[in-house]
C-alpha cells in the first residue's frame, strides 16, 4: 500500500482556472486515514493553504505539504516548519540582476510573501485570485537583505526565451538549481533544494520507504522525483518529454479529473486503500 501520494498542483490537480474539480476533491478525501496525500507545488505556502482547506487536509493530522519547490515543508497539523532552504543573498542579488536585462516578470519568494518586480497584465491575470502579490517598482532587492529568500522566479510567456536566459545568462551560477514550470517559469533554488530533496527529506523523517510512494505530475520540475518514489503517474497533459519517464500515464487531462483517474489506477493495483 502507498504511504505518500506526492501531487503537483499546477496542470496536475489544479486546472487551468486554479480550481480542484469536485470529483478529485471527493477521491482525495475518501483515501485511507493512514494515506499522506502530500502536495508537492512551485507555490509558497500562504499559497497553498486554500487548497489544503478545500481537501480537509489543512490543521490534520500526520499530513504534509511540500512548498516552492521542496525549499520549504510544512506540517499541515500546526503549519510547524520541517524545513527551510534559502538562497544566499548575493546569489539572488545576481539572480536579479539577470533578470533586469530583459522584459521579464522577476518574482521573488520569501517564506509569508512573494515580491514581483516588473509585474504585467498577462502574469496578473494567469494568477488571478490565486497568488497574493508585492509588487515593487526599484530595480534593487537591497531591501530584502535581511529577509529569507527561498526561491527566485522568471517569468516569461515564450519558454525558448527563458531557455536562452539560461543558456547565455547562468552558466556562471554553480550554487542554484534550475527548473521550468507551467511553460512560462524559469525557477531557482538553493543547489540541490527541488521537489525531489523535498519529497526524501519527508520519507526518510517519516521513515516511509520509496517502495511506498507514488507520484502524480505534469512538467519539468516533478521529474526530480521519480528517484524518490516507485510509481510516477503522469496527465494527459504532462509535457512531452517528460512522457516517457512516468510508468502510467492517464487518459484525462487536469481539465478532466485526472487525479482521480491515477488514484484509481493505484486502487485497482491494489496498491492503496
Amino acid at each position: 500500500m502507498y504511504k505518500i501520494i506526492a501531487c503537483d498542483l499546477d496542470e496536475t490537480l489544479l486546472n487551468y482556472n486554479k480550481q480542484i474539480s469536485k470529483e478529485d476533491e471527493i477521491s482525495i478525501k475518501a483515501l485511507d486515514e493512514d494515506v499522506k496525500f502530500v502536495l508537492a507545488s512551485g507555490k509558497a505556502y500562504q499559497d497553498i493553504i486554500p487548497y489544503l482547506k478545500q481537501l480537509d487536509l489543512y490543521g490534520k493530522k500526520g499530513q504534509y505539504v511540500i512548498c516552492s519547490n521542496g525549499t520549504t515543508i510544512v506540517n499541515c497539523e500546526n503549519d510547524e516548519l520541517i524545513s527551510l532552504t534559502t538562497l544566499p543573498f548575493k546569489t539572488a542579488q545576481r539572480l536579479f540582476n539577470v533578470g533586469l536585462k530583459y522584459d521579464i516578470v522577476i518574482h521573488i519568494f520569501t517564506l509569508d510573501k512573494i515580491y514581483t518586480y516588473n509585474l504585467n497584465q498577462d502574469e496578473i491575470n494567469y494568477l488571478s485570485g490565486t497568488v497574493t502579490l508585492t509588487p515593487f517598482e526599484k530595480p534593487s532587492i537591497e531591501f530584502l537583505k535581511n529577509e529569507s529568500i527561498i526561491k527566485i522566479g522568471f517569468t516569461k510567456t515564450d519558454i525558448e526565451f527563458l531557455r536562452m536566459i539560461e543558456k547565455k545568462d547562468l552558466v556562471d551560477f554553480d550554487d542554484i538549481d534550475i527548473s521550468y514550470s507551467a511553460n512560462r517559469y524559469l525557477e531557482f533554488n538553493k543547489k540541490g533544494i527541488d521537489k525531489g530533496y523535498g519529497l526524501k527529506l519527508l520519507a526518510d523523517k517519516l521513515g516511509i520507504d520509496k517502495k511506498y510512494i507514488a507520484c502524480i505530475i505534469d512538467n519539468y520540475n516533478d521529474l526530480v522525483m521519480k528517484p524518490y518514489s516507485s510509481l510516477f503517474i503522469g496527465v494527459a497533459n504532462t509535457v512531452e518529454e517528460i512522457k516517457p519517464y512516468c510508468d502510467y500515464i492517464c487518459q484525462r487531462t487536469c481539465e478532466e479529473s485526472a487525479v482521480s483517474e491515477a488514484l484509481k489506477y493505484i486502487k485497482e493495483k491494489g496498491l492503496c486503500i
